[in-house]
């Protein structure tokens, strides 16, 4: 059976931000009225940020297990299971942040929603990836990770 998990953030809450942000600026400041244009491109980039970063899929991909943004899938990453090391379910915080980024006190995350998560650590990396399962994760992880033939080879 395939596993394949997505997380959605209720970043779409904040597509309107731009606009209204700069109905207020153009209330405070008395001046030309700005280009219809301007709310309509400002919100654009808010809309297309958004639906790049507002959910998280994590698909066991045979070989590898992928980890991509969407709807709009331009940013992700895959792990071979056989680099896996460990996996345990763990808890990112406020200051970890959300997106895409590298912490040099933790490592790679990658997280749009909440703090649950799955620490993985392969030979080289350590990634936190946000999950709303990260008992179901580890679980299948673990299980990928068991029955290739070196691990069991480095377990006896």
């Amino acid at each position: 059976m395939a596993y394949s998990r997505t997380q959605w953030g209720k970043w779409y809450l904040l597509v309107p931000f731009p606009a209204v942000l700069i109905t207020l600026i153009e209330a405070a400041v008395p001046g030309q009225p700005l280009p219809w244009w301007v709310y309509v491109l400002s919100t654009g980039v808010m809309a297309a940020v958004v639906l790049t970063f507002c959910s998280l899929t994590i698909l066991d991909g045979g070989e590898f297990l992928r980890v991509r943004f969407g709807p709009i899938p331009l940013l992700g990453t895959k792990i071979r299971f056989d680099d896996i090391v460990s996996a345990e379910p763990a808890r990112t915080n406020f200051l970890d942040g959300w997106g895409i980024h590298y912490s040099p006190s933790k490592g790679t995350i990658l997280n749009v929603w909440g703090y649950r998560c799955v620490r993985i650590r392969t030979h080289c990396r350590v990634y936190w990836i946000g999950t709303d399962d990260p008992e179901g994760l580890c679980a299948r992880i673990r299980g990928k990770t068991a029955a290739s033939p070196e691990k069991s080879a480095a377990m006896e």
